[in-house]
């Protein structure tokens, strides 16, 4: 069994791995969002907590956490996806903000996280990501308490790897680390 997650399926996959009683053979982490660029202040962790248990449901852009405003960051040099992934029906454009508080705790208990995560693990980093800084990956890699684990760097990639347009480098090299485990 392999797990594999990207952006926020990594984070959650990541708290899934290291609460649950399944065993997995390897695991990949892409893009994990183990923290924000750019921290969101204490105030607004605050007024999001509040805002949370009086209005759960009403939603917010996760936007305003990253860029200050409400338009979409840019996850991806690839044009074409990011306008079918916008349209698609599958596409969130906005969470609850109990949904959002509880990503933040999410983000904010990784580091704990990682010390139970043992499969031999890939993680991989945008270096041009606007979430998160491949440094904040790489802390968080170092922490994995896997003694097989991997850490790549994308220098000039964006946030989805496997959608930016360095994919086919992303592919292959997760496809030589998956052949170099089996």
């Amino acid at each position: 069994r392999i797990f594999c997650g990207e952006s926020l399926g990594a984070l959650l996959g990541a708290h899934s791995l290291a609460v649950g009683d399944v065993e997995f053979d390897a695991v990949i982490f892409s893009a994990p969002v183990v923290g924000l660029r750019h921290p969101t202040p204490a105030w607004a962790r605050a007024a999001l907590r509040l805002l949370a248990r009086v209005a759960p449901r009403a939603r917010l852009r996760p936007s305003w956490f990253v860029t200050g405003g409400p338009n979409a960051p840019k996850t991806s040099r690839d044009e074409e996806w990011i306008a079918r992934q916008r349209s698609s029906p599958q596409h969130i454009p906005a969470f609850g903000f109990a949904a959002l508080q509880a990503v933040g705790e999410l983000m904010q208990s990784m580091a704990g996280i990682a010390e139970r995560i043992h499969a031999p693990a890939l993680v991989l980093a945008a270096g041009a990501d606007i979430f998160v800084t491949p440094a904040q990956v790489e802390e968080w890699f170092r922490q994995l308490a896997s003694p097989d684990k991997t850490f790549k760097v994308y220098p000039r990639a964006y946030h989805v790897l496997w959608n930016d347009w360095d994919k086919e480098t992303v592919l292959g090299d997760v496809a030589r680390w998956l052949e170099a485990k089996s």
